[in-house]
């Protein structure tokens, strides 16, 4: 399989591991507890980019976090947005739920872990369902909810040195972030198991044979590629784009009879649609389709 080799372009100002070079357009940041934030920007491409920014904690999990986290997400209703990149800051992409935070919960960890996981889980079945694309950058360590939350995004590019690991019994917990539904369908039944139970370390490469990720790039660069392919994205029909992740959806637990009946319906209907007629339009005339005048 191919690795992804960055372009020379010119230098500028370095940002931490994981972020890429910030746009020219207006942003919101969520402040949350110990001077860490999830950091919005919808780009001039119409690329909603959400930043985990809470470095110091390597980006851990706690009720706060998650509520900026719901906050950010919800930004993928507002028009413009075509594309949506998740990104962090820091040397590890998200080492999972915030351990200490869940401790300082005491009698009440019960009820504070299942409110904290559905708060998560509220804004992976958002990103899932909204029309737009996602591509998710990760580097150093994705360990518990980190392994979930970039890899239900449709295109996952992860730095050469990133390790994944699920992590969650060694403190005694089960996995959460859709894990027990996602792996079995990305990895295997076979795989599934020894990552959410023995908490054997994956690596890039391996992430990548095993279907977990979509793309390898040299450390340090997989949120150069991400940002290019989620532009790329947001340049292309987002009304195709939101008709085929729909379908993929559907497809899961359709028959193959079935799912080539949808195919059909869905090929006639974009055809006829507008995006069908710039597409088929600059291919006769030679030229690029511009999707974004329709």
């Amino acid at each position: 399989m191919r690795r992804w080799r960055p372009r020379r372009c010119c230098a500028g100002t370095s940002k931490p591991a994981g972020t890429a070079a910030s746009p020219a357009a207006a942003s919101s940041s969520t402040t949350v507890a110990d001077g860490g934030s999830v950091e919005t920007v919808l780009d001039d491409d119409g690329v909603l980019r959400i930043e985990l920014a809470r470095p110091a904690a390597q980006n851990s999990l706690d009720p706060p976090m998650a509520e900026a986290f719901a906050a950010s997400v919800a930004r993928t209703a507002e028009p413009g947005v075509r594309a949506v990149l998740i990104t962090a800051q820091g040397k590890n992409f998200c080492v999972g739920g915030d351990i200490r935070a869940f401790a300082a919960m005491g009698d009440g960890i019960r009820r504070g872990l299942q409110e904290l996981a559905a708060s998560l889980h509220d804004s992976i079945q958002v990103l899932t369902t909204q029309g737009a694309p996602v591509v998710s950058a990760v580097h150093g360590w994705c360990a518990g909810a980190g392994v979930g939350l970039p890899c239900f995004a449709d295109v996952v590019v992860a730095d050469e040195g990133t390790r994944f690991r699920a992590a969650y019994t060694a403190i005694g917990l089960s996995p959460d972030m859709g894990l027990t539904w996602l792996l079995p369908r990305l990895v295997g039944r076979a795989r599934a198991r020894d990552m959410v139970l023995t908490n054997r370390i994956v690596t890039a490469d391996e992430a990548l044979a095993w279907g977990l990720v979509s793309r390898v790039a040299p450390a340090g660069t997989a949120a150069q590629l991400a940002l290019g392919i989620a532009r790329d994205l947001a340049a292309g029909p987002l009304g195709t784009h939101t008709a085929i992740r729909q379908l993929l959806r559907d497809n899961e637990s359709a028959s193959l009879a079935e799912a080539m009946q949808a195919e059909a319906r869905l090929i006639g209907s974009r055809a006829a649609s507008a995006e069908g007629a710039v597409g088929i339009g600059a291919f006769l005339d030679g030229t690029t389709p511009d999707f974004r005048t329709v």
